[in-house]
């Protein structure tokens, strides 16, 4: 069946912060981001390493639901969405 594609170490720290730099995010907000994704990202196992499909839609409806959290507004996770789903 295969591993879901997955936005890797690399691609997060290279790729995504380059489009969410792009796309306006302050240096704070990308910090957020960073912050809040890392468990995902860093999950110790290789083969689990990076963030998939499922685990955006996790993370996304979590922020999504507790925004008093974090600095980031609606638009901004559409962005951050948008960006994520670009690179699986």
């Amino acid at each position: 069946m295969g591993t879901p594609p997955r936005v890797s170490k690399d691609e997060f720290s290279k790729e995504l912060q380059s489009a969410l730099i792009g796309k306006g995010f302050s240096e704070d907000q990308r910090s957020k981001v960073a912050m809040m994704l890392r468990g995902d990202l860093h999950e110790g196992d290789s083969y689990q390493d990076g963030i998939d499909a499922k685990e955006i839609d996790r993370a996304l409806s979590w922020m999504r639901a507790n925004m008093s959290k974090h600095n980031l507004s609606s638009k901004r996770l559409d962005d951050l969405e948008e960006a994520l789903r670009a690179l699986l």
